[in-house]
């Protein structure tokens, strides 16, 4: 997904291996004693980046919440595509080196400066995207047990369930940089205006 103000991209291995299958559900596993879910965590975003925004351009400025907050905030967002790209069967290994958080590129050019009420007002101009990206999880899980299936039998993942796969990854990927006061595109025109390849 590639727009003015953000490209998502996600570059699957070459081969597939079956070890990753089992890791991905000793990491699945661990998750589910711990009661965390990838819903949870979605939560846990929606109320927390309008916040962190909003505080940070209170402190630091409009001008500089976009080069110093923004950018560590962004860096978790990359880091949870990565790790959401790698238990959705997207990528092959899980994101504990920069090279393994390259196969995700997550690029965002902030819009004009964002102010503290705007920040604040995405917990209600965010909120439909929030339940079309929870939706949509539920569809990316299942497709994720569909390509470690495919994994496992012919160590390959069709190429239509990642392309799907991936526009769900790029779809929240753009909800978390808008709620995050990152863009300033809301979500659905960018959806609009994005062409598959």
């Amino acid at each position: 997904m590639s727009m003015s103000d953000i490209h998502f991209e996600v570059t699957p291995p070459e081969r597939w291996s079956r070890i990753q299958v089992l890791l991905r559900l000793a990491v699945v596993f661990i998750l589910a004693q711990l009661q965390m879910r990838a819903g949870w965590i979605l939560v846990a975003f929606y109320w927390l980046l309008p916040v962190v925004a909003a505080l940070s351009i209170q402190q630091q400025g409009a001008h500089e919440y976009p080069l110093q907050a923004g950018r560590r905030v962004h860096r978790v967002l990359h880091g949870w595509s990565a790790v959401l790209a790698y238990l959705l069967c997207v990528t092959d290994r899980f994101p504990t080196s920069s090279a393994d958080l390259s196969a995700v590129r997550f690029e965002v050019i902030p819009g004009e400066d964002p102010t503290f009420a705007r920040a604040l007002l995405r917990l209600l101009t965010s909120l439909p995207e929030l339940l079309v990206v929870a939706l949509l999880g539920w569809i990316a899980s299942l497709l994720g047990v569909v390509s470690a299936l495919s994994i496992l039998l012919i160590e390959r993942v069709p190429a239509s369930i990642l392309r799907l796969t991936t526009f769900y990854l790029a779809l929240q990927a753009r909800w978390l940089a808008y709620h995050a006061s990152l863009v300033d595109t809301h979500p659905l025109f960018a959806a609009a205006s994005w062409q598959p390849r």
